[in-house]
């Protein structure tokens, strides 16, 4: 008998108490919430496409993605360094907007904006209690018009123009959600790690309109017996012209939100190695030592195309091994890579075929390098690499891996890095 899932669809205002969740008899109640009138759908488990992990067949290598790219389009900023200007290694989130590349640094807790060339042109640094200021800088979405910035301690969003210039904010009230995105005219907040919000009751997903009313909630989660512990994810969501996809780590599970609303797409199957449940429960520090080992501990980190999706997840196969039984010398670091296999994959999902390959990382060679960490956007794929790192490419080494045309333009800006220099941005695009 094939599970179904009843999807209950109504609008949720502020003065509405907070829907159960409900499961019982295999059927599980997801109360969403669209506009218009209170209706109901039900969606079978074969309308939610199953994502197969097959971590015994993954292909040794990288999955080159240069021919999603345009390879006639490819920048390379160097952001600029200056008493005023000195950003993290770990950057937040980049978009590239307009013309315009736009860095939020959490370390700094300020957004930076910089042309093509990496010259700063504008900045929002406003830290403070103040009517136009906030605390802390939690999540940041750059659109065609406007740059949105989450304040999570301060409960309130501040909106300003492309150059950082302020414009208006509204208060969202405080409750959970570390990731935002703006998606047709409405301003979603996505909380990741199973937490109670006091007063607006237990969900993954919310949303306002741009003046901060018209609550809506989606996806509601059962914290009876406790949530699983959350993984840190990096990038939690993804935007494509169809719409904006969310993986829920907590969950396995995929979710989808587009013009029709939002509702659960894609169900992960680890193929018996995700961890069990009582320690998926369990803190890090109170799980036994090698729980992980032969497991998956879950996805943490996504992106996509219209065409694709990617998926970055830990799993460790490695016996317990000691570095100091392998000298360092050619033949013993030989030797240990052989005896070391990678803890860290890329899930390569096809949307129109369903087929899924594993990989060890992501590469475009025929333009530059890649890293898991990347971000896309707006038909863009973006990613900071540090100056250090940057260097220790440039030159040389990407002349034999990479038959790039851009080869000649890194190695002109590694010759201008200092070690302490801000990170370089790279920009791809995609052909769609």
């Amino acid at each position: 008998m094939s599970i179904v899932y009843k999807i209950i669809v109504y609008k949720i205002h502020e003065c509405c108490k907070m829907a159960a969740l409900i499961v019982a008899s295999g059927s599980v109640l997801f109360f969403l919430s669209c506009a218009g009138d209170d209706r109901t759908a039900e969606t079978h488990a074969e309308d939610m496409k199953t994502i197969k992990v097959d971590v015994e067949n993954y292909i040794s290598g990288s999955y080159d993605i240069s021919d999603m790219l345009d390879t006639s389009f490819f920048i390379a900023a160097p952001l600029q360094t200056t008493p005023e200007c000195l950003v993290g290694d770990d950057l937040k989130r980049i978009f590239y907007k307009n013309g315009f590349i736009y860095v939020l640094d959490k370390m700094t807790k300020g957004v930076y904006i910089f042309d093509v060339k990496g010259s700063m042109v504008g900045k929002i640094r406003s830290v403070g209690q103040g009517p136009e200021e906030y605390i802390n800088l939690d999540d940041m979405y750059v659109t065609d018009k406007n740059v949105f910035i989450w304040d999570w301690m301060s409960g309130k969003v501040l909106v300003y123009d492309t150059l950082g210039r302020y414009q208006n904010q509204f208060r969202r009230g405080k409750w959970y959600g570390e990731n935002m995105f703006v998606h047709d005219g409405r301003v979603y907040f996505i909380e990741d790690m199973e937490r109670q919000s006091p007063g607006y009751g237990h969900y993954r997903l919310t949303s306002v309109d741009m003046s901060g009313g018209d609550l809506r909630r989606y996806i509601p989660f059962d914290t009876v017996g406790g949530g699983r512990y959350p993984r840190q994810v990096r990038n939690i969501y993804s935007v494509a012209s169809d719409g904006v996809t969310i993986m829920y780590p907590c969950a396995d599970t995929v979710f989808k939100v587009d013009k029709n609303g939002v509702k659960a797409s894609y169900l992960f199957d680890f193929m018996g190695k995700a961890l069990p449940e009582d320690i998926a429960r369990k803190k890090l520090t109170a799980r036994p030592d090698g729980y992980d080992k032969g497991r998956i501990k879950g996805m943490d980190g996504m992106f996509g195309t219209d065409d694709y999706l990617f998926f970055r997840f830990e799993y460790n196969t490695n016996p317990k091994i000691n570095i100091k039984d392998y000298p360092t010398t050619p033949e013993g670091i030989k030797k240990l890579k052989e005896n070391r296999k990678p803890t860290h994959y890329v899930l390569v999902y096809d949307k129109h075929t369903g087929k899924t390959s594993v990989y060890n990382s992501l590469s475009a060679e025929k333009i530059g390098p890649l890293s898991s960490s990347m971000w896309i956007d707006g038909g863009y794929v973006v990613l900071s690499v540090t100056a250090p790192v940057f260097k220790a490419f440039y030159p040389g080494t990407a002349k034999h891996q990479f038959d790039s045309p851009y080869n000649e333009l890194c190695d002109s800006i590694s010759a201008g890095l200092s070690f302490d220099n801000n990170p370089v941005v790279l920009i791809y695009k995609l052909k769609n």
